[in-house]
């Protein structure tokens, strides 16, 4: 896989985050998290993919406990796309 691939793949992903997030804090933290992949070198990369599903289980929790278990599902799904990706890439 090449940079601008790992890069592509992981920013798509983090826009999906960013689409199901729940608040207006997990929407900053997600673009965050883009704009760091976006700019990081390849060592960095790993720290955001391990920030994204750190945010993503706390978003699914906060879901959860509010009562949408459809957004929490939706949440989950993305961390498991995002797990899989990561460690195809070899960024875990």
């Amino acid at each position: 896989m090449t940079w601008h691939y790992l890069v592509g793949e992981l920013s798509l992903l983090l826009m999906e985050v960013e689409e199901e997030a729940g608040s207006r804090w997990e929407l900053r933290e997600a673009t965050r998290l883009r704009h760091r992949a976006e700019s990081a070198n390849l060592r960095a990369v790993p720290e955001v993919v391990k920030g994204t599903l750190a945010l993503l289980y706390g978003m699914c929790d906060r879901s959860f406990y509010s009562g949408d278990a459809g957004l929490c599902m939706r949440q989950l799904e993305l961390a498991e796309r995002l797990e899989v990706f990561a460690s195809a890439a070899g960024l875990r």
